[in-house]
Order: structure tokens, then C-alpha cells, then sequence
């Protein structure tokens, strides 16, 4: 499973030439920084987001579980490459560097595949689902339905959850 995600996030970093030139002309720093980031932060991010799949694996509705894992294994590679930063970050920083960026970047995965993919998801819920990416911001936000104008299903308080792990 690391295996996998190291490879993939390797090619979607680094898929284009112009990377790894620029990465070749950082000389031994450069490739120090992409060993940690191999070694140490995808790692990290592979074990939040086991944590993430371990609570869509439990969302209620079949359909919506079926979407959120769909997100999570189809797009893993968002959250270890957007947790690229937390390479050059150190001890407690870098760990909640990737802690943010997991959940963060699982929502928006997650309500772009329920906007663009869910049968039955009113336009008008779009900029309803998305508050939530606005409320994992704000930890001073009130709590809100999402779900109130569509999908009308049961997520278990999923949605939330990622919320408030921001």
C-alpha cells in the first residue's frame, strides 16, 4: 500500500520534465528535501488518510460510502502531494501541516465527486456542500447542514467530522 502511494505520488509530482529539471538544479538539497518528502511525509499522509477511509468505510447510505471511498482511493495522491510543504516543516509543524491538509483536501475531493458524479445533486446544493470547505476554515463557525438542499441521505456525520479535523 505505501509502495503504491509513494509511485503515484512520485508521477503526479513529478510528471512533468520541467519538475525534475528544477529539481536537478537544486543539486543535493533538492534531492534531501525529496528523499524526507518520500521517507517521512507521504508516509504521514498515507496514515491520515487511512484514518479518513476508516470513517467513510462506516458512512451509513451505500451510495454516499461508495463515493467517499471512490474519492479517497482515487485522488490519495492530492493529499500526499498537497502535504509536499510539510517537507521542509520540522517536528510538531510538519505532522499538523499534513494533519490539516488531509481532511482539507478530502472534502474538496469528496463534494467535487458528489457535484459532478452523484446522481440526484441539485446545482443549488453545490455552493451548500462547499460551505463546508468555508466552515473547516473558520473554527469559529456554527454547525450547519450541508446536506440541506440535496443529497437527502445519511452520511453519518462524515462530512462534519472531516470539518472539524481541519
Amino acid at each position: 500500500m505505501l509502495l503504491r502511494d509513494v509511485v503515484a505520488t512520485l508521477r503526479g509530482v513529478f510528471v512533468r520534465p520541467s519538475r525534475l529539471r528544477r529539481l536537478a538544479a537544486l543539486g543535493p538539497a533538492g534531492w534531501w528535501h525529496t528523499l524526507r518528502f518520500i521517507v517521512v511525509i507521504i508516509p504521514r499522509a498515507s496514515r491520515q488518510l487511512r484514518t479518513i477511509r476508516e470513517r467513510a468505510a462506516r458512512i451509513p447510505d451505500a451510495r454516499l460510502r461508495m463515493a467517499a471511498l471512490a474519492s479517497i482511493d482515487g485522488k490519495a495522491y492530492h493529499v500526499q502531494g498537497g502535504s509536499i510543504l510539510a517537507t521542509f516543516l520540522h517536528g510538531p509543524a510538519s505532522r499538523r501541516y499534513v494533519e490539516l491538509i488531509a481532511p482539507l483536501e478530502t472534502i474538496y475531493d469528496y463534494l467535487d465527486d458528489l457535484c459532478d458524479r452523484f446522481a440526484g445533486v441539485p446545482s443549488l446544493a453545490y455552493s451548500t456542500l462547499h460551505e463546508a470547505l468555508v466552515d473547516a476554515l473558520d473554527p469559529t463557525a456554527p454547525e450547519r447542514d450541508y446536506y440541506r438542499d440535496g443529497p437527502s441521505v445519511d452520511d453519518g456525520g462524515y462530512l462534519r467530522w472531516l470539518v472539524n479535523r481541519v
